[in-house]
């Protein structure tokens, strides 16, 4: 759910100064977010969808192996064990540090959804090298490294995440997290000053998680300063009735336990690390097998990355998203149009329908270059890639060296 971004970048894009739709820039700013712990039991129970996508039979040591095939074998593997030393030696053999820090990404976003927290921050730490880290995944190292104790590390990634994302869901995750982590250091005061402004509009709340914690959060606190939870659970069955963690919160409130048991440390994984990994609501079959094609196959290697500048745009999504998903997955993120050309010219070649969107951000336009899944566009990624369901397509995305992140 990241989009690769390079220091170099293909040679016809006009502007160094590079950012993608996932990149991370910006100055240091001491803060702690997304503490989640995960509850196996509630999210991560049901049986993974991508164990049964098909994956060519690749040896442990995966001396020759294809780059496209090793992300599609981490993405499926139930366990990674016997694969980790030639994974390794398999990274530290590419010549493309994209390609390097992608394979180490995806082994410690598996490694965390497997419960291998330790193996998670090692490798996710190895992924962040580069200049311009992934939030998806940055999220989760942070969350890693706080687990393992490496306090210094998770705050590096937070600030990161907090001064470069102005996506609504990525920054009410962080502050969420933010004031567990005041409380668990004592700070009851800072938490409230935090958690203060969803307390008063739990209306403008855009992800079940926050929700959740401003539930137990109420029965924290002395019975003064108390509103009442169910105003939140209100909220969360009104706007999110079928996701895992309205359950939770349901299971939560008729239990009768305090608010602060297991507050900071039982959090529930939320549904925006999940999105290549959680049960499909529909399975379509496994991928098709695409190895033939790939031998001449001009696709984009990962080392094509998404760079900034600045012009005008014009293309809009034509079709409306259905309300319980995504109307599409954005692939990059540029200040020049021609740029956004470019990659909608290559993702084209590739077999993906695409849009580019107008976005105005901190008094600056960016064209965001989306991959729309619904309507018509729907029927063009069942023609090209045998089905349109959204965790298959977002491998295929992985495959051809990208990656993305969902909108709404």
């Amino acid at each position: 759910m990241q989009t690769h971004t390079t220091n170099s970048g293909p040679k016809r894009l006009h502007n160094s100064n590079q950012t993608t739709s996932h990149s991370v820039q910006g100055s240091a700013l001491p803060v702690l977010v997304w503490l989640i712990a995960m509850l196996v039991t509630t999210v991560g129970a049901a049986a993974d969808p991508l164990a049964e996508v098909s994956v060519p039979q690749l040896s442990h040591d995966l001396a020759d192996a294809e780059y496209q095939d090793v992300i599609l074998l981490i993405a499926a593997a139930t366990d990674l064990e016997p694969y980790l030393d030639g994974l390794q030696r398999f990274a530290e053999d590419r010549d493309s540090a994209t390609e390097r820090n992608s394979i180490y990404r995806d082994l410690g976003m598996r490694a965390y959804l497997l419960g291998d927290i330790e193996g998670a921050a090692r490798y996710l730490a190895k992924a962040h090298t580069s200049t311009y880290p992934d939030i998806d995944s940055l999220l989760l190292a942070a969350h890693a490294a706080y687990l393992v104790g490496q306090y210094d590390t998770a705050q590096e990634h937070i600030q990161h995440i907090l001064n470069s994302s102005d996506v609504t869901a990525v920054r009410q995750q962080a502050l969420t997290v933010l004031g567990l982590m005041r409380i668990a250091a004592g700070h009851d005061l800072a938490a409230v000053s935090i958690f203060e402004p969803f307390r008063s509009s739990p209306e403008q709340v855009a992800v079940p998680e926050l929700l959740y914690v401003l539930v137990r959060y109420e029965l924290t606190l002395d019975a003064s300063m108390r509103r009442d939870p169910g105003e939140y659970f209100r909220v969360l069955q009104d706007r999110f009735p079928d996701h895992p963690v309205t359950e939770l919160t349901r299971e939560f409130l008729r239990s009768g336990s305090r608010g602060s048991d297991g507050l900071v440390t039982q959090m529930p994984t939320p549904e925006f690390f999940l999105f290549a990994h959680r049960t499909a609501a529909a399975e379509t079959g496994p991928l098709p097998d695409r190895s033939a094609e790939r031998e001449g196959d001009p696709r984009p290697g990962a080392d094509r990355a998404a760079e900034t500048g600045g012009d005008a745009a014009q293309d809009t999504a034509t079709d409306a998203a259905p309300e319980d998903g995504p109307r599409g997955i954005q692939v990059g993120s540029f200040g020049l149009r021609e740029n956004a050309e470019h990659m909608r010219t290559d993702m084209e070649e590739a077999g993906f329908p695409v849009l580019i969107e107008e976005q105005q951000r901190s008094d600056r336009l960016y064209y965001s270059v989306i991959i729309p899944l619904t309507g018509r566009h729907a029927e063009t990624l069942a023609d090209s890639f045998g089905t349109a369901d959204q965790e298959r397509i977002y491998l295929e995305i992985r495959a051809a060296g990208y990656d993305g992140f969902r909108v709404y």
